[in-house]
């Protein structure tokens, strides 16, 4: 917590514009480790707004491996309203750019993939292609939630034409990948 707590001297930031790549890696995934202990607890907004802080400092060397990992996170940031007032519109432009990242250089895309989708979703209406298309997307990335979702989409076939088979392969995917809420499903079902 130490390193993140530091970083609320303006000085410090300054210093992330010259960072070299290494230490700016361990930055990051120590901010984003201190992000998700975060989660839900009010009381911590200032270091929130000093993390999505850091986050867009990240964001200014888009040359770098870290890039599109802040872009995501500057994202989710701005879905949740966490250090700054909640955006949908820019957090899911910036999910897409991530989402439509190349692979190679892209560690949040699946994630990102599955974060878009989730953002083109109003409740009650009835799934659009893109949403689809990006939810399928993530779960052929190896998305054990994306997986989960096609599968409650197929077998309910609420918002999709119903497909029982396709949703309890997907189900079994994501049950592999140790999602909980799928495990359920398959032993409802009787899925292996």
């Amino acid at each position: 917590m130490f390193l993140i707590l530091s970083y609320q001297n303006e000085e410090i930031l300054k210093k992330i514009k010259d960072f070299d790549e290494n230490s700016a890696k361990d930055i990051l995934d120590n901010c984003l480790k201190i992000h998700c202990d975060l989660s839900g607890k009010n009381e911590k907004d200032d270091m929130r707004t000093v993390i999505y802080n850091i986050f867009n400092e990240f964001m200014q060397h888009k040359a770098s491996n870290i890039y599109l990992k802040a872009k995501y996170w500057k994202a989710y940031c701005l879905l949740e309203g966490y250090g700054i007032e909640k955006d949908k519109i820019e957090a899911q432009k910036l999910f897409k750019e991530v989402a439509d990242a190349e692979e190679n250089k892209n560690p949040c895309k699946h994630d990102a993939e599955l974060r878009y989708a989730f953002t083109l979703y109003n409740k009650g209406e009835k799934i659009n292609e893109e949403l689809l298309k990006y939810l399928e997307l993530a779960a052929e990335g190896g998305n054990a939630t994306a997986n989960y979702n096609l599968g409650e989409l197929y077998y309910k076939g609420e918002l999709v034409p119903e497909d029982k088979m396709k949703g309890r392969n997907h189900f079994a995917y994501a049950a592999q990948k140790g999602h909980p809420k799928a495990m359920e499903m398959c032993q409802t079902l009787g899925i292996d």
